[in-house]
């Protein structure tokens, strides 16, 4: 599945996207989450509004549904070298090493899936292959960084206007 990102890019600010999905998740997260944003030198993403706030939504999505009881998300969003990068950190369960080299795959889901709060996370393993594309189609990168049972951190790479 390749996706094709509809040539609809614009400057989009980032502090409303976010500030707007903390609001609605935080009111249908089902526990205590606690959010933290920071934003360094990166006031403005050159993207697809729609796709930039699925892709994050998923990202903010997985961070409570592989979490405990007690949910912290750290959102980063900074500028550096040309790229806008967008980190989503939680504490939540982690991934193993073994599964970070698969979670972008079609259909994919990771052991914490079966580990998640409520015994089995619901979803068929599509939305970190959906973030992967529509960061390939925005021509930048999505990576984590994962240690299992402490954190994940997912960080999106968005080149800058050309």
């Amino acid at each position: 599945l390749k996706l094709k990102v509809l040539k609809l890019h614009s400057d989009i600010v980032i502090i409303l996207v976010i500030d707007d999905l903390v609001a609605k998740i935080s009111l249908k997260a089902g526990k205590r989450v606690e959010f933290n944003t920071v934003y360094h030198r990166c006031e403005t993403v050159y993207a697809d509004a729609f796709c930039l706030r699925e892709v994050l939504g998923n990202l903010l999505d997985n961070a409570i549904k592989y979490s405990r009881a007690e949910v912290k998300i750290d959102i980063i969003c900074e500028s550096e070298r040309g790229v806008c990068k967008i980190k989503v950190c939680d504490n939540g369960l982690g991934i193993s090493l073994k599964d970070q080299s698969r979670i972008f795959n079609r259909f994919e889901r990771s052991a914490a899936a079966v580990r998640s709060s409520k015994g089995g996370a619901a979803g068929f393993g599509l939305g970190l292959n959906y973030v992967q594309q529509v960061m390939l189609a925005h021509e930048g990168r999505v990576e984590v960084e994962s240690e299992e049972g402490r954190f994940s951190e997912f960080t999106l790479y968005f080149p800058a206007r050309s």
